[in-house]
């Protein structure tokens, strides 16, 4: 009896021995695995380092490459274009750009504000800055707008990005938008003329009930997002526009006609119009347009977005001019 008890007690010890052992393995084994993916992180920011180096001038000029780029970094826990110091700053000559362009969103948000109530669509608000900029600073994206907005979070200022509808807009008012409210202003748009009435949200695809149409446009008329139009006829019903939506509409592109086959500014099919890309380009200069307003007139025109080579061009042309 005491023989099978001292037995398993030789097996427990034994198996507790094997523990052990398999314990210490497993944490050299563990150790090993941190080690090797260490290495293989600092590998991917060498890689990534000379990559920067390299294409340096597609990261600073070109905002769907930066947009790029900076997907990539964030795989690996690097934003490169947030610091004013260090490596990264010095390499790609930018500093603190997220930071330099929020400020910038700000500006042109809190100068617009009377006219939209703080709600600025996306490729207005692009438009606005670049022009605060000027011809010489570095072309943004939409997404460079998002990344900053997305820093201004922090201030508590109340800025933020909606998707309205079809389109992408900022917010800079502390107020919270809910589905009710794009949808709204899915309605305006689609009506093509930036309003909407309580009977057209009644019927339709819409079918709203007048309560929940004006608990909708409450906070909107409250925060000057919409304006209350009563054109005092009876039998005309009161119409609710929204500016930043109304501009737009009204401000839709060009195109043309007649002439024959003409250069697209993508690069891609051949649009027709009554002067070419590079005579056009040229009447733009000759009337002392600046950069931003060739860069419209001409995207607007053939209806497509400049390449990197094409706006340098337009850059190098105009201080040929001067």
């Amino acid at each position: 009896m005491r023989r099978g008890r001292l037995g398993g007690m030789g097996r427990v010890k034994r198996g507790q021995e094997r523990s052990k052992k398999f314990g210490k393995v497993g944490n050299a084994m563990g150790v090993a695995k941190l080690e090797h993916i260490e290495e293989q992180l600092q590998l991917f920011r060498t890689n990534l380092e000379t990559f920067a180096k390299k294409y340096k001038d597609n990261i600073r000029e070109d905002p769907l490459f930066r947009r790029e780029f900076q997907i990539m970094c964030a795989k690996i826990g690097v934003d490169p274009l947030a610091s004013t110091k260090g490596f990264w700053a010095e390499l790609l000559g930018v500093g603190s750009f997220y930071t330099e362009l929020g400020v910038q969103i700000i500006d042109a948000c809190v100068s617009t504000r009377a006219l939209n109530g703080g709600l600025i669509e996306m490729s207005a608000l692009i438009g606005t800055v670049q022009t605060m900029r000027g011809s010489n600073a570095l072309d943004i994206s939409k997404d460079d707008v998002e990344r900053a907005v997305k820093q201004l979070k922090c201030l508590g200022s109340g800025f933020n990005v909606v998707q309205a509808g079809t389109k992408r807009m900022v917010v800079s008012v502390p107020v919270e938008l809910n589905r009710d409210h794009s949808l709204m202003l899915y309605a305006a748009q689609d009506s093509a003329n930036g309003f909407i009435t309580i009977s057209q949200m009644q019927g339709g695809d819409h079918c709203w009930s007048e309560e929940r149409t004006k608990r909708a446009l409450h906070i909107l008329l409250q925060q000057g997002m919409c304006w209350e139009d009563d054109p005092g006829v009876s039998g005309q019903p009161i119409r609710y526009y929204f500016p930043s939506i109304w501009r737009l509409l009204q401000g839709g592109g060009g195109g043309g006609g007649g002439g024959g086959k003409k250069k697209d500014v993508g690069g891609g099919e051949e649009k027709t119009n009554t002067l070419t890309y590079d005579e056009l380009l040229i009447k733009c200069i000759v009337q002392g347009m600046d950069y931003l307003e060739i860069r419209n007139t001409l995207e607007s025109t053939f209806g497509g977005t400049l390449s990197v080579a094409q706006r340098r061009e337009i850059k190098a042309k105009i201080q040929q001019r001067r």
